[in-house]
């Protein structure tokens, strides 16, 4: 069932998940966009007491967390790593990453 025929923004699986956590973490702005219009709840939280703010996060996608906050929804501290630390590790992640490579790609190679 869609959204225009009637279908629950709010449904969620068995791990209490709903579309809205699911289209944070995969990047699907339209989606988010047409849930939170059709009434899905800013805040829901999943079996890991999870938002989609902290899916947000943890799919990288900048312009749907500015979306969420835009529309209100709170920086959550009941998450179990919050968002603020969960993006410090992804940048530092990305950060040793490429510094690795750097440092592959200087080395003198050999004759």
């Amino acid at each position: 069932m869609y959204l225009a025929d009637g279908g629950d923004p709010n449904a969620h699986n068995q791990f209490r998940c709903t579309a809205l956590h699911r289209a944070c973490l995969r990047g699907h702005a339209e989606i988010v966009d047409k849930l939170l219009e059709g009434g899905a709840k800013l805040e829901p939280r999943d079996m890991l007491d999870a938002t989609p703010v902290f899916w947000a996060c943890r799919g990288g996608h900048l312009e749907i967390l500015k979306r969420l906050l835009s529309r209100g929804a709170k920086i959550s501290t009941r998450d179990k790593v919050s968002p603020v630390d969960l993006v410090k590790d992804w940048q530092t992640g990305i950060r040793e990453t490429l510094q690795s490579f750097a440092d592959k790609q200087r080395q003198p190679t050999r004759n």
